[in-house]
Order: structure tokens, then sequence, then C-alpha cells
């Protein structure tokens, strides 16, 4: 169980590592268990540490590259670790110190954005883009 003095962000921090290892070199499992966590940790945050949070992820270098820049341009990551990680960015992208220039986040969009886009183009029908 969580220590109740540990703040949601330490929470958070305490889980990049095993994230990172299991979207880098886990299995099909272990890589949608992992996209789930980080969504999970950046969509379920308490609402006075949400921010904390998403500034905690998006400026970790190792969560960016194994979530963002090498999990999304895998081409066998199945269709709910896409969604995970895309829900996960959203989340990210709704606080304005997560898109500071600074950050990991936003140093690596150059990489990750394709994908991305890629992928929210092919959940939405051509007619909602018009």
């Amino acid at each position: 169980m969580a220590d109740l003095a540990t703040a949601p962000e330490d929470a958070a921090i305490a889980a990049f590592p095993s994230i990172t290892v299991a979207l880098r070199q886990g299995d099909a499992a272990a890589r949608d268990s992992a996209a789930a966590q980080l969504r999970d940790l950046v969509t379920k945050a308490p609402a006075d540490a949400a921010a904390a949070v998403c500034v905690a992820v998006a400026k970790s270098d190792d969560v960016v590259d194994a979530a963002f820049v090498q999990a999304l341009v895998r081409a066998d990551l199945s269709d709910a670790a896409q969604h995970s990680l895309v829900t996960a960015m959203m989340a990210l992208l709704f606080h304005d110190d997560a898109m500071d220039a600074s950050t990991a986040l936003m140093r690596a969009s150059p990489v990750y954005l394709p994908a991305f886009l890629r992928i929210i183009a092919q959940e939405l029908p051509v007619s909602t883009c018009r």
C-alpha cells in the first residue's frame, strides 16, 4: 500500500524505471501494462497533484523516449497500448508547464508527433476532420 506521506509525483517518479523498461524491452503484454500504468499515472492523479505528476512525466527523458519516441513508432504496438499512450499524451498536453520548450516532451516532439497524429487520424472518421 502506498505511503500516505508520499506525494503523488514522487510515487509516479518511483514507477518510471519499470514503465520505461517494459515499454522498451517487454513483450506485448508488458508493453500494454506499462502503457496503461503511464496513462493511469497522468489521468488518475488527484486533482491537486495532476499538474505536478504530468510535469514530472514530461520532464523525464527516459519516460518520454520509451513511451512516445520508441513505443509509438513500433509496428507491433497493440491498439490498447497505442490508445493508452495517446490518452496519456492528451492528459499531458492539458498542462502548460508540461509543454514548456525545455521539457523532454517538447524537445522530442519532432520525433513522436508524426506517429501521434497518425494514430489520432486512424481513430477519427474522415468526416470529423472536415
